[in-house]
């Protein structure tokens, strides 16, 4: 049976979705990838972009039923923004 819910730290599961986005994905990434979401499977190290978010996290979720995902924008330093400056990142992906 599958379990449901965080399994990693907080600081852990950042550390494994920073490192799969710069080992396997940042690379295949293009400028029409700007503004995309990028769903991460932290254990499996699949993922899925898409311009809507669930679309990305229901097609990782259809894959993984039980899919630790991290989700961040590319180009962005956070997938929301809640006030504050709504400055892009720069130098690169």
């Amino acid at each position: 049976m599958a379990t449901y819910g965080p399994r990693y730290s907080k600081d852990e599961f950042a550390r494994r979705a920073q490192d799969i986005y710069d080992r396997v994905i940042k690379h295949n990434l293009t400028d029409e990838d700007a503004n995309k979401y990028l769903a991460i499977e932290i254990e499996s190290e699949d993922y899925e972009l898409d311009a809507q978010d669930i679309v990305a996290i229901n097609r990782l979720i259809d894959r993984h039923a039980d899919a630790q995902i991290f989700l961040m924008r590319v180009g962005w330093p956070a997938a929301y923004r809640m006030g504050g400056s709504s400055a892009r990142c720069h130098g690169g992906q």
